[in-house]
């Protein structure tokens, strides 16, 4: 490693991070935003706008066949943020009974020098 290699994350030997992911269909995406940003205010995200997959009842892969596509949305947040997000998809989940949104936490890191 260089002398010029750069801490990421100045405070994640004191913090544990979680990587949520968030995998629905387009048209829940507004809906999902507006509530985790309600629910987890400030909270930082990146989404893949338009992906092609197969979930357990029907594919997604912008074809005349299967028209539809889904996004992701994945997040890193510490742990008492968890409980935000977790609320956050429960509730669009709800309104949305038939979309098949799915959410997936796993333990992340920064890793200390790249």
């Amino acid at each position: 490693m260089s002398d010029d290699t750069v801490n990421l994350h100045p405070d994640a030997a004191e913090e544990e991070l979680y990587r949520c992911e968030i995998i629905a269909n387009n048209s829940v995406e507004d809906d999902i935003v507006e509530v985790l940003e309600t629910a987890c205010p400030g909270i930082l995200y990146t989404i893949l706008p338009s992906v092609h997959g197969r979930g357990k009842n029907d594919r997604k892969l912008s074809s005349t066949t299967w028209p539809e596509t889904n996004f992701i949305l994945f997040t890193y947040v510490t742990k008492d943020k968890l409980d935000g997000v977790r609320m956050a998809v429960r509730a669009v989940k709800e309104r949305f009974r038939g979309e098949g949104i799915k959410l997936f936490i796993v333990k992340g890191f920064f890793p200390e020098q790249v």
